[in-house]
């Protein structure tokens, strides 16, 4: 007889068998193909940086990005980040804190899938979430459980666990734990706090008077000067306003693309269908509370951010309740899935273009497809006697999977032939190949999962099986996870400050690196004189923002040249030239600002540098990089600020 892909319950619970260890695998894999480890990138740049502030903060205390108050300020994990840095080293603290934020994310939803949901439903549930790549937000810049170390995934962590216990009604416990993710990031879990005290409202109305006094607390700390709450009584400059729009415009949700709305009615959609499946009860009302607090936070942030410019209400970003929106949307998914699986052909036709939007959230194929399920549904529900062919559900079935593995190959494809075994004149090895094919989302762990667990449901009862399933995912999983990039292990194999560079640059000079902050943060040990990414904390900050600003006009006319050279050089043939930027302009924009000491670029100008610096890896050229001094390159001219 055939079995199921139920997770086996025990007369205590979960059952630790052989199988049920075989399907966690499965899951896990799937989770860790579509977020493998990526090394010190995107926010992780930042967070690594508050690491550093923590350890030397009279070398970090000075860097634009936290002269004037950072993030930093609300929150514990650069304090505990930098522990781990002082105990186990750069490498080692981050991976192990990637790590453990991974495990207790997969754990968390392990809990909740099994409190949530009846037992058969339980895997279902657990690997829609890790299927999903979790984004949320404007211009997919957000995912939940993300890949590099940040504040973020604790804090989800710790709001996903507080949901079982909310479930229950267990309110103290879900209170607390959700007040730990605010103290790990505010952003993050500041939105369960809603969902909370919606929760307490609809048991008991009197809760919504904890509205009125926390509003008015926030005013009268406000007029009291009490940061950050004097930022609520203040509306956003014009100048400071545009640098929000043109740096990091996702804060603003009149400014998203027809992408990121599509994804929010996704998740919107999806919860209302799964609370009509619900019959009423503690999931119903969870459900229910999400929403509203989807609906309260999108809403606040249109009005305070978009329409009024409110300083504290743009920094607290409360359009990111949507992580939780779409999370809670996946976990219960197979709750809509199953019902329509059950019913004739149009209910069938319902769940595949369903499970199709879901995959393809922010599409305009899934968008199509999402309103397709929804007027399937309802006739499904409301007109049963109305059928289709069998063949007709076949044939949309087979050709929105077609079109799946095109997308899937052609992405593939495109990864493959810009990767850096490619880009260094090799061939890759068919292993490599075979796991690029494997981790690409969603199709590639969808389909080593289907075969993985096609062999349980096979076999349900052989040791043999579950064995050998287990050993594959594992496999498959540690080979997939360390997926870091060459000059992220270059960048941390100098995480000692060791690097050469170091030696010449004073630890109170500022250093500019061609739009990097993570090299002369962590190679160097030294403070970035500006970059792109330091830009992300311009809505929290107005005097950061505009020193950022200034910075950036100082150093444009050499990356406008930079930019230039490399389209160019690009392009070139054998016979041409290679172009380099004028000397002139690094010259003029050391005379411009004082705070400006170095600057780090790979072009060798006029034989003016002062050092140089081949990066390689595992004795592999991989660039080299030319060290510039102000003074030297001015020598006796004096600078005149501007």
């Amino acid at each position: 007889m055939y079995g199921s892909l139920a997770l086996e319950r025990g007369p205590k619970g979960l059952s630790p068998t052989l199988r049920n260890a075989a399907l966690l695998a499965i899951a896990a894999f799937i989770f860790i193909a579509i977020r493998p480890n990526t090394g010190v990138r995107h926010d992780g740049i930042l967070y690594a940086a508050q690491a550093l502030f923590r350890l030397q903060p009279e070398i970090f205390g000075g860097d634009v990005f936290f002269k004037f108050g950072s993030q930093e300020n609300f929150t514990v994990f650069g304090r505990i980040y930098a522990l781990l840095i002082s105990q186990l080293g750069f490498t080692g603290a981050s991976l192990f804190l990637l790590a453990l934020a991974q495990v207790l994310f997969f754990t968390a939803t392990v809990v909740w899938t099994r409190a949530a949901l009846p037992a058969s439903l339980a895997f279902a549930g657990l690997v829609a979430v890790c299927l999903s790549n979790g984004g949320y937000g404007g211009l997919m810049i957000f995912h939940y459980a993300e890949s590099f170390v940040t504040a973020r995934p604790m804090a989800e962590v710790l709001v996903l666990f507080s949901l079982p216990f909310m479930l229950a009604g267990k309110r103290w416990i879900s209170l607390g734990l959700i007040l730990a993710g605010v103290a790990t990031h505010p952003l993050i879990a500041l939105p369960a706090l809603v969902v909370w005290w919606i929760a307490q409202v609809l048991e008991d109305r009197r809760w919504v008077w904890l509205a009125v006094a926390v509003s008015a607390a926030a005013v009268l700390l406000g007029l009291a000067g009490v940061a950050p709450f004097t930022d609520l009584l203040v509306r956003q400059a014009d100048e400071w306003r545009a640098a929000i729009e043109s740096r990091t415009n996702q804060v603003f949700v009149t400014m998203w693309t027809g992408y990121d709305y599509m994804m929010l009615a996704t998740d919107v959609a999806l919860l209302c269908w799964i609370w009509l499946t619900l019959e009423d009860g503690p999931l119903r009302r969870l459900v229910l509370c999400v929403l509203g607090a989807g609906a309260a936070c999108f809403g606040a942030s249109l009005i305070g951010a978009d329409l009024a410019g409110n300083v504290l209400i743009t920094a607290l970003q409360l359009w990111r309740v949507q992580w939780l929106m779409h999370f809670v949307a996946m976990s219960l998914i197979a709750l809509v899935l199953v019902r329509l699986l059950r019913g004739g052909n149009v209910a069938i036709l319902a769940a595949i273009l369903l499970t199709y939007a879901a995959l393809n959230r922010g599409l305009i194929t899934g968008g199509l497809a999402m309103l397709g399920a929804i007027v399937l549904g309802w006739l499904a529900a409301k007109r049963p006697q109305i059928d289709i062919d069998r063949r007709l559900v076949y044939t949309v079935g087979l050709a929105l999977l077609g079109g799946m593995l095109v997308m899937w190959n052609n992405n593939v494809t495109w990864e493959l032939s810009v990767g850096e075994f490619r880009s260094a004149g090799e061939v890759a090895p068919l292993l490599d190949v075979v796991v690029q094919y494997l981790r690409k989302p969603a199709m590639g762990p969808l389909l080593l999962a289907a075969i993985l667990a096609a062999a349980l449901v096979r076999w349900p009862r052989s040791p043999v099986v579950a064995v050998l399933v287990v050993a594959a995912a594992s496999a498959m999983a540690a080979h997939t996870w360390d997926q870091r990039g060459t000059w992220t292990r270059i960048i941390e194999s100098y995480a000692e400050g060791n690097h050469p560079f170091s030696k010449y640059i004073a630890p109170t000079e500022e250093v500019y690196w061609s739009d990097e902050a993570l090299a002369p943060w962590m190679m160097l040990h030294r403070r970035t004189y500006v970059s792109s990414a330091q830009m992300a904390g311009v809505a929290f900050n107005r005097e950061s923002g505009e020193q950022m600003e200034r910075r950036s006009r100082v150093v444009a006319l050499f990356e406008f040249q930079r930019d230039i050279c490399g389209l160019f050089n690009a392009v070139k043939t054998s016979n041409q030239q290679a172009c380099e930027p004028d000397v002139m302009t690094m010259r003029t924009a050391c005379e411009t600002d004082p705070k400006l000491s170095w600057l780090i670029t790979t072009y060798s100008l006029e034989q003016a540098w002062t050092a140089s610096w081949n990066a390689e890896y595992k004795g592999r050229p991989y660039r080299k990089y030319f060290l510039y001094g102000c003074r030297q390159l001015l020598g006796d001219k004096a600078r005149n600020p501007s």
